[in-house]
């Protein structure tokens, strides 16, 4: 049983149209792993879940949990309009979140994303490259439009630590000059996948389950083994595939 811990806006700031990067300061130490979701609610009947932005290794030094929260959802709008300042109640962590322990060995990995979904990916690559030396580490993030990108700034400095961020934009050719130093192609994240797996690459996911069906058809058609792939919220999504 998960039980509420309070907790107190620290700051609810924009983060692209429509989405806001909300942080909020925690009452006791949380722990969590990336890629891990928690349920938040400003009042009963309000709670919804969110994927965690922060690194775990954030979170226990800065005592904090960060969360992109998009417009247009029922248990996201009461969230969008909370000030620094106000009580909020946090349950969790929920879901199987990422095990970062493949990066400690010398594999390729690839994290693969869409929208605010970016922000499971965000604490785990944070983690990864925090925790361990030199992984070779590939970000792909699906939006519709550039302006859709969370993160900007962050994405710019991982590619600058040798980092290989992409950005498959699903509408607007003129979206493809970013203005920003990141390489951006047209159409969905799953046909820009075969350029950067292999059969020894470690594949992360984290968006809908249409997206994650059908990012995993394409990483398995590219030869990566499927014991290879994780997903962040379901445990034991491998039955299915006979694992």
């Amino acid at each position: 049983m998960h039980k509420p811990d309070s907790a107190v806006v620290f700051d609810n700031v924009a983060a692209a149209p429509g989405v806001r990067l909300l942080t909020l300061s925690l009452s006791s130490p949380w722990p969590f792993q990336p890629g891990q979701v928690a349920e938040l609610a400003t009042t009963p009947g309000t709670e919804g879940y969110f994927a965690i932005a922060s690194a775990p290794s954030e979170a226990i030094t800065s005592g904090r949990l960060a969360f992109l929260v998009k417009a247009g959802d029922s248990d996201s709008e009461p969230l969008m309009r909370l000030t620094a300042g106000a009580s909020i109640t946090v349950r969790g962590p929920f879901g199987a979140g990422f095990d970062l322990s493949v990066a400690s060995g010398d594999h390729p990995l690839l994290f693969v994303t869409a929208g605010t979904a970016l922000a499971a990916i965000r604490s785990a690559v944070v983690e990864a490259l925090g925790r361990f030396a030199g992984p070779r580490v590939s970000v792909l993030i699906g939006v519709r439009h550039a302006t859709d990108l969370c993160f900007t700034n962050e994405l710019v400095a991982w590619q600058g630590r040798g980092v290989d961020v992409r950005i498959a934009l699903s509408y607007g050719d003129s979206d493809l000059d970013l203005a920003l130093p990141l390489r951006a192609a047209r159409g969905r994240v799953q046909v820009h996948l075969s350029a950067l797996v292999s059969p020894t690459t470690h594949a992360f996911i984290a968006g809908s389950e249409e997206l994650e069906e059908a990012v995993m058809a394409a990483l398995v058609a590219g030869g990566v083994p499927v014991r290879h792939i994780q997903r962040n919220y379901r445990a034991d999504w491998r039955r299915e595939f006979g694992e």
